[in-house]
């Protein structure tokens, strides 16, 4: 084989592999975009079912308001205080609650929360509530509620 014919087999070789290697990013890129998708989709889910609590809650507002009077009002912002999409939004904040001394809420809305007193105590008649003991639960966690919303949440360590 002359020179000339194995530079030609070495050039036609590393085009080969130059070829795989780009079909191979391509694929990764693919896969990347894939990923990347379905992520906006789960982040677009679950904003979308973050809305849906709160539209849900606005009709529990309205029903409550008709039963008792317009002077009676749920403080929508006080409710979506523990709004979030991931654990390392959450917080522990002190609160004076029939069951516990502490509260988590999203860390966006802390500022909020410690200029607002009402936030801070519960305002249920604790006599009719009936506590189990959460003592152990100290950390927090952002998990979907009974309606889909992720909300902030205690859990123990």
């Amino acid at each position: 084989m002359s020179a000339n014919q194995e530079a030609q087999n070495q050039a036609n070789a590393l085009r080969e592999k130059s070829q795989q290697a780009i079909e191979k990013s391509k694929q990764a890129a693919d896969t990347i975009k894939t990923k990347s998708e379905d992520i906006r989709s789960g982040i677009k889910t679950k904003a979308d079912n973050a809305e849906a609590a709160l539209q849900e809650i606005k009709e529990a507002e309205d029903a409550v308001s008709q039963v008792f009077g317009s002077r009676y009002e749920i403080d929508m912002e006080r409710e979506k205080s523990d709004l979030c999409l991931t654990t390392d939004e959450c917080i522990v904040v002190e609160f004076a609650g029939c069951c516990s001394t502490v509260r988590a809420i999203n860390k966006a809305n802390l500022q909020k929360y410690n200029a607002t007193a009402a936030w801070q105590k519960d305002d249920t008649d604790c006599s009719l509530v009936e506590c189990e003991d959460i003592s152990e639960y100290t950390q927090t966690a952002c998990r979907p509620d009974l309606l889909g919303a992720q909300r902030c949440i205690l859990t123990k360590p």
